[in-house]
C-alpha cells in the first residue's frame, strides 16, 4: 500500500508542474512497484520456508527501500511547499 501512496503523491506534485516529467515519472514507479511487489512476495515465501527449518530470517533491505521511497516523498512535498510551488 505504501508504494501506491508514494507515487500517488508524487505523482499529483510533479504534474502541476511538468506532465512529461510526470509520464516519465509514472513509467519509473509502475516498473518500481513491480520491483517492490516481487520483492515482497520472495521475501514472504523465503521467511515462511526459513522459519519452518529454523534458519536465520532474510535481511531489512525491502524494509528499507520502503522507508526511503517514502522519506523521499515526503522531502519532495515539503520542498515543494517553501518552494511556494
Amino acid at each position: 500500500m505504501a508504494p501506491v501512496a508514494v507515487s500517488l503523491v508524487t505523482f499529483r506534485l510533479v504534474a502541476r508542474d511538468s506532465m512529461q516529467l510526470a509520464l516519465v515519472l509514472l513509467v519509473v514507479v509502475v516498473v518500481l512497484g513491480l520491483s517492490v511487489g516481487t520483492l515482497a512476495w520472495r521475501r514472504y515465501r523465503t521467511s515462511d520456508d526459513r522459519l519452518v527449518d529454523g534458519k536465520p530470517l532474510p535481511g531489512g533491505v525491502l524494509p528499507a527501500l520502503l522507508t526511503a521511497m517514502t522519506v523521499l516523498t515526503g522531502l519532495l512535498g515539503l520542498t515543494f511547499v517553501l518552494l511556494g510551488r
